[in-house]
């Protein structure tokens, strides 16, 4: 058995509690475990059969331990086919599962901060009588986690101190040194512990503009604004930075999306009350992209919103506050265009290319193409949607991302791969408002690019509405 008072580090107690459970009461599989939004992620594991590790993430509501925990089953099962709930959960998992348990890990203040959970291929008719053991190291683990997760936090106020030395002249909030100590940081504490957090990305609209018909003095206001609203809508544990330019980040430590979405909105109004008029994008950090994933995405979704205000008849710039009298009257923003949105993917992706194409019955045509290099093909073209890219990607034949067409085993012998020369692709389905199927949004470069990631989809994924909604206001749907 370990003993809390001999191990200071959560990880490695862990591990060590899952390797002496697993002798001591038997089953093949054992995990702690805690829910993060919509999913559960793995933070240790022992376990050579059904493939957890550290780090795993399985949705919530297919797991054993979403059932203990909402009161629809016990905490062990020695025959899982006696209790409907496991029943149902094993039918949605996939795990061959005779025999389960769940012990949820208690703070002593009474919240549950996780699970410790074991999976056996074979009933165990016995299995009840070993559970004293496991409830007491389920309740070491959550006191030591709980203790853990204290101290985080005050380290997370003891950085935002330190970080106090790197801050931006201008505007008084971090800098881009200080951001990016930040997000190492608190990657690795979601790693460690798998709390959610959330980045997001703010640009503020129109700064040039300003600049240039009101004077840099003006431009500095307007940056300060923007960083006093920021400030002003920050917790203590939450990182504020300029990253350079017209651009900010707002970091979120044990926020989830739905969280994330709530202070946003919350932002929108202040800054729009302060006079400052700015694009958003939020992103959630996923165990397998972290932070460094989810400030990609965000910056997407941030160009995305940006794209949909532009598009909005009439948008331009608002005056900061304060506002000098002698300002010239405000500049009307030009209409963003679906080649404007194709420009925006094309560089997020570095892509030589970014089209959408539209289905015709059994064709397809390249209603938008923006290029940089030479085409067999322009926009109006028309050709046969079977074998293309945009076919199989919509059917899932192929993934969304392919850094590398060549090593690809239905892609490489596609015939567009080789007359256009295809080294790397991203692609995603366009749907109407209604659900059918309009087309696609795709990029493509000459060579592989093995830097690409299922993120990048998300893209894609950002700018989709944006897309639609100038496409059919265009078509006139």
């Amino acid at each position: 058995m370990v003993d809390s008072a001999s191990v200071v580090d959560f990880a490695t107690a862990a591990e060590q509690t899952l390797h002496d459970l697993r002798e001591r009461v038997g089953l093949d599989g054992w995990i702690v475990a805690r829910r993060r939004g919509d999913e559960q992620v793995v933070l240790a594991a022992v376990d050579d059969v059904y493939g957890f590790e550290a780090g795993t993430e399985v949705p919530w509501e297919d797991t054993f331990c979403a059932r203990v925990l909402d009161g629809s089953a016990p905490t062990v099962a020695p025959r899982v086919s006696d209790v409907e709930a496991f029943v149902e959960a094993r039918r949605r998992n996939g795990l061959d599962a005779g025999a389960v348990l769940a012990v949820p890990m208690v703070s002593s203040d009474g919240e549950v901060l996780g699970t410790l959970c074991a999976i056996g291929r074979r009933e165990d008719v016995a299995l009840a009588d070993r559970m004293p053991t496991v409830r007491l190291q389920a309740g070491l683990l959550g006191t030591l986690l709980s203790h853990e997760l204290r101290l985080a936090d005050e380290v997370r106020r003891a950085e935002r101190a330190e970080r106090a030395a790197h801050t931006d002249p201008l505007t008084g909030v971090g800098n881009r040194r200080a951001w990016d100590a930040a997000l190492a940081a608190e990657e690795d504490r979601a790693a460690r512990y798998g709390v959610p957090v959330a980045v997001v990305a703010i640009d503020l609209d129109g700064l040039k503009r300003v600049n240039d018909t009101a004077g840099h003095d003006v431009g500095d206001q307007l940056l300060r604004n923007a960083a006093a609203v920021l400030r002003e809508r920050s917790r203590v544990v939450d990182v504020v930075a300029r990253l350079g330019g017209d651009e900010f980040g707002l970091l979120l430590p044990e926020t989830d999306s739905e969280g994330a979405a709530t202070v946003v909105a919350a932002l929108r109004a202040a800054l729009t009350a302060a006079g400052v008029a700015a694009s958003c994008g939020i992103a959630v950090r996923r165990g397998t992209e972290g932070l460094a994933g989810a400030w990609h995405e965000a910056d997407a979704a941030m160009y995305a919103d940006k794209v949909r205000t532009r598009s909005r008849p009439g948008a331009g710039w608002s005056p900061p506050v304060p506002f000098p009298r002698s300002a010239p009257a405000p500049v009307a923003a030009a209409r963003v265009t679906v080649d404007d949105l194709l420009r925006v993917a094309k560089d997020q992706l570095g892509a030589d290319v970014a089209f959408v194409s539209t289905v015709l019955g059994d064709q397809r045509r390249f209603r938008n193409l923006v290029s940089t290099i030479d085409l067999p093909f322009a926009t109006g073209h028309v050709e046969p949607l079977s074998g293309t890219y945009c076919e199989l990607i919509a059917d899932g034949r192929l993934p969304g991302v392919i850094g590398d067409v060549a090593g690809h085993p239905v892609a490489a012998d596609l015939s567009a791969t080789h007359v256009i020369g295809i080294g790397s692709h991203v692609g995603v389905v366009l749907r109407r408002r209604d659900g059918r199927v309009y087309g696609s949004l795709c990029a493509f470069s000459r060579g592989a690019d093995l830097t690409l990631r299922e993120r990048d989809a998300r893209v894609l994924s950002a700018l989709a509405p944006v897309l639609m909604e100038l496409v059919e206001a265009e078509d006139g749907d």
